[in-house]
């Protein structure tokens, strides 16, 4: 047992190995991106090649910085200091930044593959290890002074036959079996099952985008079951509020959401669809544009998600069914890193 130099690791806190080291923000990298711990899935996010030399390690990211060129591991687990006396954890191109990216395993058991992952950037803050604020997924990792718990001592768990980046094309990232429809992830407005004193219900959340030009994404394999032409929408109650949009069926959801069905719902899309129903889909597909048609007050994506046994969201039934007559979900649980910015 042990690490070895070359190869691709999980990196998981010793006291829940559910959860894994992970970049913050669907298999993107730049400068001083946040490191989060986060479920544990095989994607690029979670995944960390081990680069020793010269007496020190560094634990790169396997997020390519030119997509199509996984080979190049650019980034590196970094140290920041800010106000406060410890340092954060961020990724941050370790070419530029060498001394802040130098680690040292220190061994608790090798057997195990357990370590502590000390900060070696100089003398002065070698006492500081890779420290997980909770066992939460989500929670922040920072550089701590040395302590008892659980939460400073990690596990190298091998991803065998890993080749690289397993991110999808177009940088969308999977999350299980599915990718983000967007590659913007700030929200206008959020879900609401019901409507409150301020705010009216709303069975889906709006990304927002400043421009109506980026691409709008296949959540998941599935089959086409609606389109509509923002010109010349379907006669049912204010469906002409939809403006441009496409309803896509899908089979065995992740396992993260309960059903045997799924149907995702793609509104205010710049053009008329160039889908048909009946016509499949594949994960990451581009289906349309970012638009501004029908109720909408600035470019954005009204996207809506539908979790359940209704057999009317099967791939292959075609015809649109009121979005209240099926069993809606917060497509959050789903998709964690959208967050809700009114700016």
């Amino acid at each position: 047992m042990g690490y070895e130099n070359g190869k691709i690791y999980w990196i998981v806190p010793q006291n829940n190995t559910g959860i894994a080291l992970s970049v913050y923000g669907n298999t993107q990298v730049s400068q001083n991106r946040n490191v989060i711990v986060w479920r544990k899935q095989d994607i690029a996010d979670q995944l960390w090649y081990i680069d020793i030399k010269e007496g020190f390690a560094r634990i790169r990211s396997t997020i390519p910085e030119t997509p199509g060129k996984e080979s190049e591991y650019t980034y590196a687990l970094n140290i920041w200091f800010g106000s406060d006396k410890y340092g954060n954890c961020d990724i941050h191109t370790w070419a530029d930044n060498k001394n802040d990216s130098k680690i040292n395993f220190k061994t608790i058991d090798a057997s195990r593959n357990l370590y502590l992952i000390q900060c070696y950037r100089d003398d002065a803050d070698n006492n500081l290890y890779l420290t997980a604020e909770s066992t939460a997924s989500g929670a922040n990792v920072k550089w701590a002074a040395r302590n008892t718990g659980a939460n400073q001592v990690w596990q190298l768990i091998e991803k065998t036959n890993a080749g690289g980046n397993t991110g999808t094309g177009g940088g969308l990232g999977p999350y299980g079996k599915y990718v983000y429809p967007t590659y913007c992830k700030k929200l206008s407005d959020d879900f609401r099952l019901k409507a409150t004193d301020t705010e009216r219900q709303h069975l889906g959340i709006d990304i927002r985008d400043k421009h109506a030009d980026h691409g709008v994404y296949a959540f998941a394999d599935g089959v086409v079951s609606f389109v509509q032409d923002a010109n010349h929408p379907d006669s049912g109650t204010n469906m002409w509020t939809m403006g441009n949009c496409i309803a896509i069926n899908h089979s065995n959801p992740t396992t993260n959401m309960s059903g045997q069905y799924a149907r995702t719902l793609y509104m205010h899309l710049l053009s008329a669809p160039t889908l048909t129903p009946g016509q499949q889909v594949k994960k990451g597909d581009r289906i349309g544009t970012i638009g501004n048609t029908g109720k909408s007050t600035g470019p954005h994506l009204h996207f809506g998600l539908f979790v359940g046994n209704d057999a009317r969201m099967a791939p292959g039934v075609k015809g649109w069914t009121s979005i209240s007559l099926l069993p809606v979900v917060d497509p959050i649980n789903a998709l964690p890193f959208y967050h809700v910015d009114r700016s």
